[in-house]
């Protein structure tokens, strides 16, 4: 409001109280309104009117009384200080070290060849406390062992970093290509049941009777082989949506193939020529994903028959051996 008053603007309040938290506030506003040619009227007090020559006057008095209050104020503390500083009264932070202790690290540092850091060790302070003794020297001192650990932390995280980068390359240079139709089958499935797998968009109850009638016994069938070779390894479907074979390698990081009934959107051009109510109904399908260790390989093995799963578990199985033997 103060600044936007314009000559000849009058500000109007109910009380003084509402416009000033105290009289030299109350002052300062009317001086304010004064210098911007602007008045103030109150209607609970009709005094205070600046547009009348009274009320002007009684608020030159009350400005009168407010800088001499003001003044006796200042008369009083300063007498109260110097009183004061008369009994030995000191003001300001307690120092840390007494004159004695100075003259102290000054002789430690000085005609010993101790360092400020060495100095606060023996007097049992922060090293910043010896500065006003040491001066620049013992600024650079403190400041060059401050950052000493920082320091250190930062060359350990780059070396942290640097090591995940090289082992992700590893596991990059591994994997090769993510395999997206094995080839090693024998017997591999017509053309035209391939092309019906492409264009086909299943339910979530058709993915998990495939995960439950197809890829859960391929995986044991898997386990059990690998147990004549005195391997263990363990097939799981505890979780819903999901089965999982994992092979135990002992202290080496162990190999996880899991395959997890994902759901997604389907496309447009699936949906035409659906009515409103279908195309809200068959909005998803779901993709039979495999997961490995590291996280989903973006590839659907919904439609293969077991051997082509038992081929596309060893691939992996084999890619994961090879980074092993990469990383150790």
């Amino acid at each position: 409001m103060l600044d936007h008053l314009r000559p000849g603007d009058i500000v109007t309040v109910t009380r003084l109280d509402r416009l000033a938290r105290n009289t030299r506030d109350l002052l300062d506003i009317a001086e304010r309104l004064q210098t911007s040619g602007a008045g103030l009227r109150s209607l609970a007090e009709p005094w205070a009117d600046t547009t009348s020559p009274a009320g002007r006057m009684v608020l030159t008095v009350f400005a009168g009384i407010a800088e001499f209050e003001r003044s006796l104020i200042v008369d009083r503390t300063r007498s109260g200080r110097k009183a004061a500083k008369e009994r030995g009264v000191r003001f300001g932070r307690r120092p840390t070290l007494s004159p004695a202790q100075i003259a102290h690290a000054r002789r430690l540092m000085d005609e010993e060849g101790q360092t400020s850091t060495e100095a606060a060790a023996l007097l049992g302070v922060v090293a910043v406390t010896l500065l006003l003794a040491g001066g620049m020297k013992a600024l650079q001192t403190v400041t060059i062992a401050s950052a000493l650990p920082f320091a250190v932390i930062l060359l350990m995280s780059i070396y942290g970093l640097l090591k995940a980068l090289r082992v992700d390359a590893w596991k990059r240079d591994s994997k090769q290509i993510a395999t997206i139709a094995p080839t090693a089958a024998r017997n591999p499935i017509p053309w035209q049941r391939r092309l019906r797998n492409i264009a086909y968009f299943p339910k979530r109850s058709q993915v998990k009777r495939f995960m439950a009638e197809v890829i859960y016994p391929t995986m044991e069938m898997v386990e059990q082989e690998l147990a004549k070779q005195n391997t263990v390894s363990h097939t799981r479907d505890d979780v819903e949506d999901r089965v999982r074979f994992e092979v135990d390698l002992g202290n080496e990081l162990n190999f996880v193939y899991e395959v997890r009934a994902r759901a997604y959107l389907q496309p447009a051009f699936a949906l035409a020529g659906m009515s409103e109510g279908e195309k809200a109904e068959e909005q998803k399908y779901y993709r039979a994903v495999v997961c490995l260790k590291e996280g989903g390989q973006d590839y659907d093995v919904m439609g293969w028959n077991q051997e082509q799963i038992i081929n596309d578990i060893l691939d992996q199985y084999e890619k994961h051996l090879h980074f092993l033997h990469i990383v150790r």
